[in-house]
């Protein structure tokens, strides 16, 4: 019986440390921007996020969030939707948003049906 008791103390006591240090307090963002000018802008409450895209428009980093919350890519006013410890994958080409805009990830599904709900009203 103690036996059984000492298994799940130690069960409760992993479950609590795993739970506790699972806690990412960011967003990964990473994608490809076509045309781009250098440099993508996301636009979170009171903060601006800059990443310098590479000669091939590519780019990646890290956005802090504690909750989840809404931002905006910066100067093209495309909305998005982020939610700690998840990914979000941004692909387009500036020169025509519209038709090449996809987003992807762990974030990707919620943000596709936000950008076709805009698209729609």
């Amino acid at each position: 019986m103690r036996r059984m008791y000492g298994n799940v103390i130690a069960f409760f006591l992993s479950l609590i440390f795993f739970l506790s240090c699972s806690k990412e307090n960011y967003v990964n963002v990473r994608g490809q921007i076509l045309h781009g000018d250098g440099l993508v802008s996301i636009w979170v409450g009171d903060s601006i996020f800059e990443f310098r895209l590479d000669e091939s428009g590519f780019f990646s980093g890290k956005i802090p969030v504690d909750k989840e919350t809404y931002a905006s890519i910066m100067p093209y006013s495309i909305n998005l939707y982020l939610y700690p410890g998840r990914l979000l994958e941004i692909r387009m080409n500036t020169q025509n948003i519209p038709g090449t805009l996809n987003f992807s990830g762990g974030l990707g599904a919620v943000n596709n049906y936000l950008k076709e709900q805009e698209i729609v009203d």
